[in-house]
């Protein structure tokens, strides 16, 4: 006969929050972490551009979270996270993850992203693209602009020399 009492076994596994949180409860230092460690949270969203051109296949994104509110005026990387496009074309989605112990909801942060090719800067973020504080949220879709046209060499090719064509003089 089965007992009317429920069984006291845990029936799911801990999610990787609960043991978090268990594990800093019973820390001997009492839960304190050093920056970089800790929960992560993740940021979504797409890179774009609005030109009507493809992408090399060698092309790489660069998508990085910046803390932008120091008083210097200095740039603090949170997080930054590299990826080959592998041929694919834009929209291209991605996936940033940070630690959650990292974000002061005081402070302003931002989403920069790149596309870069043949070691060359193609296409790069140029608005303040906010993030995570402030009322904003965590899905983001980036849209580019073109540096410097993004085709052809980083300088113009030199031109050959060739003597002066023959002017008539009036």
């Amino acid at each position: 006969m089965k007992s009317p009492i429920p069984s006291a076994r845990v029936s799911r596994p801990l999610t990787a929050c609960s043991l978090a949180a268990l594990l800093a409860l019973f820390a001997p230092d009492g839960g304190a972490r050093a920056e970089g460690e800790g929960p992560e949270a993740v940021i979504t969203g797409t890179v774009t551009y609005l030109q009507h051109v493809a992408l090399p296949p060698d092309a790489i994104v660069m998508v990085a979270l910046q803390e932008i509110s120091l008083a210097d005026g200095r740039v603090k990387v949170i997080a930054e996270q590299k990826f080959p496009t592998a041929g694919k074309q834009v929209p291209i989605p991605f996936n940033l993850a940070y630690q959650v112990a990292d974000i002061d909801p005081a402070r302003t942060y931002v989403l920069r992203a790149t596309i870069s090719s043949d070691g060359r800067l193609r296409f790069a973020s140029n608005m303040s693209n906010r993030i995570l504080t402030h009322g904003t949220g965590t899905k983001l879709d980036i849209v580019l602009q073109q540096i410097g046209g993004g085709v052809g060499p980083a300088r113009p090719e030199p031109r050959q020399s060739q003597p002066p064509a023959a002017q008539p003089h009036w």
